[in-house]
């Protein structure tokens, strides 16, 4: 159970960082400036589910729990990325709304 928790984890992390955050845009903006190029795409820093993958791997190499089963959970998990960055949003804008009437009711 601790290694999915903590393969969920490195995915909400990492949704957040990557497809929320625009560090990645920010970072290829700098470098294409910096390489005086019209534009610079590193394709791995785009994807979450690239990242989730990669990272996700990585925790379970280190932690020593690679095994079949697993690595399936990873996959899902990765596959579940686009659905975790909507649902981050919705909880973002619910809770917009939600500060929004209190602070009408209140001021």
């Amino acid at each position: 159970m601790d290694v999915l928790l903590n393969v969920l984890l490195i995915a909400l992390i990492t949704v957040n960082i990557t497809d929320i955050s625009g560090v990645v845009q920010h970072i290829e903006n700098s470098l294409s400036k910096w390489l005086k190029l019209r534009s610079v795409h590193i394709k791995i820093l785009e994807c979450s589910y690239c990242q989730t993958h990669w990272l996700g791997l990585l925790y379970l190499i280190i932690s020593g729990n690679v095994t079949l089963f697993n690595y399936a959970l990873l996959l899902i998990v990765c596959l579940l990325t686009p659905v975790m960055y909507s649902t981050l949003i919705l909880i973002r804008e619910a809770l917009n709304k939600i500060v929004a009437l209190v602070s009408d009711k209140v001021l």
